[in-house]
């Protein structure tokens, strides 16, 4: 580089010719030159400062980002802790129930439950549709999921209270218990329940003393429970039956047999065999209907099924 007149001669070589190129440029334009170079140069340091800020909040994001699915996981699963407690409370509280039918125990005893979330409770919405996932890092959502664990909580306490009261009933009933029906007398599946339905005859409402289950012509009836059969034979209407009584004031009938394998009289203990299932009587197919009467009054069969 030369300086001439107040001129600046930059010299270039060129690698592909050897050839000596000469470029002159006044000292005005050599500032302006100068002056976009370091302006570009300036620029570019901003741009790279600004990119480095960039890519360091990304990567922040990203960190916060993997946080916050893993918050997500952990409280789905924990949510569907909460949903296999509640589920859980709920078949302690129908078994507490169905105890306290068979002991004897006032209705009053039994703890009134208000389950929720995943048992379709309007009342007490499922906490996932409550709070949705951009919900689920706030406090008010961990504040109701704690609430809710110790609602579960206070209610499987009383559950626990209220099945050691029968618990220890029942210790001292054996005779009761044993005679009380408690098993299902057919492996088969329900097709008709207890209360008004409409009549398969008449097509009118009517009531439903017992349920009925279908199975295979020939199937295996059992007793519920132990008893003194006090009727083997064919009824009207019901074909073929056996009634059996438990003592403690409960009767269990057995209807529409195809055949009879106890006797007038006969003891039996619960699970053994007294008849076959079939389509005698009144009946559409084969199936057996069962019937649990309790002081005198026929009562749902259900709530004397366990198994």
């Amino acid at each position: 580089m030369a300086r001439q007149n107040e001129n600046y001669t930059f010299l270039v070589l060129s690698d592909k010719h050897a050839q000596l190129k000469k470029i002159t440029l006044s000292r005005e334009n050599f500032k302006l030159v100068l002056g976009i170079f370091c302006g570009f140069v300036f620029v570019g340091m901003i741009l790279f400062v600004h990119y480095i800020f960039l890519f360091n909040r990304q990567s922040d994001y990203r960190e916060v980002k993997e946080q916050n699915n893993r918050l997500i996981q952990q409280v789905g699963t924990l949510e569907s802790k909460v949903h296999s407690v509640e589920k859980s409370l709920l078949q302690v509280h129908e078994l507490s129930t169905k105890l306290s039918l068979m002991a004897g125990v006032s209705d009053k005893k039994t703890v009134p439950l208000s389950l929720g979330s995943g048992l379709g409770s309007e009342e007490d919405p499922n906490l996932l549709d409550w709070a949705p996932k951009d919900q689920w890092t706030k406090s008010e959502f961990f504040d109701e999921l704690h609430a809710r664990l110790d609602k579960q909580g206070t209610a499987l306490n009383l559950e626990h209270i209220s099945l050691e009261e029968v618990h220890s009933l029942l210790q001292n009933q054996t005779s009761l218990l044993s005679s009380t029906p408690s098993i299902k007398p057919l492996d088969g599946w329900m097709t008709s329940s207890f209360g008004y339905r409409t009549s398969p005859w008449t097509g009118k409402r009517q009531f439903h003393d017992g349920i009925d289950i279908a199975a295979r012509m020939g199937s295996e009836v059992v007793a519920s429970a132990d008893g003194v059969v006090v009727f083997a034979g064919i009824q009207q209407g019901f074909g073929k039956t056996v009634v059996i009584n438990h003592g403690y004031d409960t009767v269990t009938r057995y209807a529409h047999n195809s055949a009879i394998y106890v006797q007038l009289g006969q003891k039996v203990k619960r699970g053994d065999s007294i008849a076959a299932v079939g389509n005698t009587g009144h009946s559409t197919g084969p199936h057996l209907h069962y019937e649990v009467v309790k002081n005198g009054k026929v009562v749902d069969p259900t709530n004397f099924i366990l198994d």
